[in-house]
């Protein structure tokens, strides 16, 4: 059963003495890139089952109007702040974000962990085929990354027990790529049945690490335009 939304996201001891946030009332933490791969590590070694995701302003402003969304949001073990739109709104709170945490940019530190951890990679989501180039592109760049599997995101009820039997042959670490707030929704929805101990939902992470959509330059990135 769903906790109460104001007690449901600070259920890990260490997650609770981290800095934190509420914008359009969502909590997020506020803390460095190295905080985050830290606790990121010890969960990965950690059978206890964790879901992390990311909110940024699109998140937020469909949380305003989808309140099952708004507690699945409430109801992850950890929320990571997600582009310039919510370090503007920060600022508009009277607060400065440590660290812009999203799954792009992450995903290399989350790579460079799962090799040195000897830990398994799952890649769900995205259009068929997606999966496919990005696990390609990430085996080209880490030779002993072990991906155990990889899914598009078109999962309907005749292969649903198909695909939670391939992941739970051994991941580690579950990135589900379906879109917000489906993604949320769908590991809501089987996280009892998933025996990963974290599932983190990485919104397009597929489509712009594959180069199926292209990143805006990088110059573009450090001022904080992306979105534009």
């Amino acid at each position: 059963m769903s906790q109460p939304l104001d007690q449901a996201l600070f259920t890990t001891e260490r997650v609770k003495t981290l800095p934190h946030v509420k914008v359009l009332g969502v909590p997020f933490v506020n803390t460095s890139l190295d905080t985050c791969l830290s606790l990121l590590k010890s969960w990965i070694s950690d059978p206890q089952p964790r879901t992390v995701n990311f909110v940024n302003a699109h998140c937020l402003n469909v949380a305003q109007v989808d309140r099952y969304y708004m507690q699945v949001l409430h109801d992850s073990d950890l929320l990571l702040p997600d582009g310039s739109g919510v370090k503007m709104a920060c600022r508009m709170l009277g607060q400065e974000l440590e660290a812009n945490l999203n799954g792009t940019d992450l995903l290399p530190h989350l790579c460079d962990m799962l090799v040195a951890e000897n830990k398994r990679l799952f890649l769900l989501g995205a259009a068929p085929g997606v999966a496919d180039r990005i696990a390609a592109k990430l085996r080209e760049q880490w030779p002993t990354l072990e991906i155990c599997g990889v899914h598009h995101g078109f999962i309907g009820p005749e292969i649903i027990d198909d695909v939670l039997a391939q992941i739970n042959q051994g991941t580690d670490l579950l990135l589900v790529a379906m879109g917000v707030p489906a993604q949320e929704k769908w590991i809501s929805t089987y996280r009892e049945r998933l025996e990963v101990p974290v599932v983190m939902g990485v919104g397009g992470l597929f489509d712009f690490y594959s180069q199926r959509i292209p990143r805006a330059p990088g110059v573009v990135r450090r001022l904080g335009m992306e979105w534009a």
